[in-house]
C-alpha cells in the first residue's frame, strides 16, 4: 500500500500480493487491524497527504494526484470530513487543529457517562493525549464525545448517546518539548490506544474504560483526526 499510493490499488491486488483468496484476505486483515483492506488504504493516502501539506509546498491538486485521487474536489471533501479541517487550514494551522468539533448528530436522547482511566507507557513523556469516542476502530472524523488528559489521568466523557463505541486515544512523544516546527510531527513516535467495542445500552449509567498508550505499530491505523494544538491552550 505505502509504495502505491497513487496507484488504483484493489483488494484483489492486494490478496494477490500474499497468495490469499480476496475474502481470506480482507478477514484475516480486519481481524489484525480492525478496519477493512479499502479504509485502511484510504487512511494512509489521507495521512500522506497530511505530511505533505506541512513538509512540502506542493498545491493541493499536486498532493491530490500523489496519494491516488483524480478528483481535487473529491480529495477536499474526503480529506475535511476525515481529518476535521480542509487541506487549506489544515497547512495553515500548520498540522494542529484550533478545536475539535463532536458530532452533533447524537444531540438529545438517552444518554450516558463514560470515565476513561488513562495509562501511558512508564518509559515516555506524553504530554497531552487526545481521547474520543468513535464508531469505528480509527482515529477520523467527528468524536461522538471527546476530551483530554495531561499524563497518567483521566477525563470524564458526559452525554454520551446509546450505541456501540470505541474509546480511543493518541498522543505524540514530548520528550523533547512541543511541536514548534510542522515538519517534527513526521518525526515524532505515535503513541496509540483502544478499548471497546462496548455497548451503552442504558441511560444515566456510568460506564469506566482503561485505556493503555503504546507505540503504534505498522498494523495500527493511522491517525487521520487533526489533534489539537495543545502547546497554544486549545481545548476541545
Amino acid at each position: 500500500m505505502q509504495d502505491q499510493l497513487s496507484e488504483p490499488v484493489t483488494i484483489d491486488d492486494l490478496a494477490r500480493t500474499v497468495n490469499f483468496s480476496k475474502f481470506h484476505f480482507a478477514r484475516i486483515f480486519r481481524r489484525v487491524t480492525g478496519i477493512s483492506p479499502r479504509h485502511f488504504l484510504s487512511a494512509m493516502r489521507m495521512e500522506e497527504a497530511k505530511r505533505l501539506l506541512v513538509t512540502t509546498s506542493m498545491t493541493v491538486a499536486e498532493i491530490s494526484h500523489r496519494v491516488g485521487y483524480t478528483s481535487v474536489g473529491a480529495f477536499t471533501s474526503r480529506f475535511g470530513a476525515n481529518v476535521g479541517l480542509s487541506p487549506t487550514l489544515y497547512r495553515r494551522f500548520k498540522g494542529r487543529a484550533p478545536h475539535i468539533g463532536e458530532d452533533d448528530s447524537y444531540a438529545g436522547g438517552e444518554s450516558a457517562t463514560v470515565d476513561v482511566a488513562l495509562c501511558p507507557p512508564c518509559d515516555a513523556r506524553l504530554g497531552v493525549t487526545f481521547v474520543g469516542l468513535f464508531a469505528n476502530q480509527i482515529l477520523e472524523g467527528r468524536p461522538v464525545r471527546c476530551g483530554i488528559v495531561r499524563q497518567a489521568g483521566s477525563c470524564r466523557l458526559e452525554n454520551v448517546p446509546l450505541g456501540r463505541w470505541y474509546v480511543l486515544a493518541a498522543a505524540i512523544d514530548g520528550q523533547h518539548g512541543p511541536v514548534t516546527d510542522p515538519a517534527e510531527l513526521a518525526g515524532r513516535q505515535e503513541y496509540v490506544a483502544a478499548h471497546g467495542p462496548f455497548d451503552i445500552r442504558s441511560a444515566d449509567s456510568t460506564l469506566t474504560a482503561t485505556v493503555r498508550l503504546r507505540p503504534r505499530r505498522l498494523t495500527d491505523p493511522p491517525v487521520i483526526l487533526a489533534l489539537l494544538d495543545t502547546p497554544q491552550g486549545a481545548t476541545p
